[in-house]
């Protein structure tokens, strides 16, 4: 059991550095694989909203000149079907007009589904200090 779980938990990380690369790339159809229907985006300054379904988060990240973006993985843990990725980051952006530079802490909450893990949740916030990578 303790095998398949650390399989399953690689696969998790494995899929978050997948899904952030396609946000660097600015790929949006392959940013997509990675979110459920229903997946929330929770406190995404860029956008100017607290709350960010889906498909408005796709064209944002469509609409945005990402200059850098760097992400790291700092904790990952499974719960059944269900999992949680704890990210800290940094990028430098331009959306709407606005440059936006900022260190951010992310944390993803995934689920299993017959195609893989997608994104149901993802809720971001500012970290005060600059990530070590």
């Amino acid at each position: 059991m303790k095998d398949g779980r650390n399989i399953e938990e690689a696969l998790l990380k494995e899929a978050e550095y997948a899904w952030n690369e396609a946000i660097l790339k600015q790929d949006v159809e392959a940013a997509a694989k990675f979110l459920s229907e229903d997946c929330v985006l929770v406190d995404i300054r860029s956008t100017r909203s607290g709350i960010v379904i889906r498909d408005t988060w796709l064209k944002c990240l469509a609409a945005m000149r990402i200059q850098t973006y760097q992400t790291q993985v700092i904790r990952t843990r499974l719960y059944g079907d269900s999992g949680v990725v704890s990210v800290v980051g940094s990028w430098y952006i331009i959306f709407d007009g606005r440059e936006i530079l900022e260190n951010f802490f992310l944390t993803d909450v995934w689920s299993k589904c017959s195609d893989g893990w997608k994104v149901v949740l993802r809720h971001s916030s500012r970290y005060p200090q600059h990530p070590r990578f």
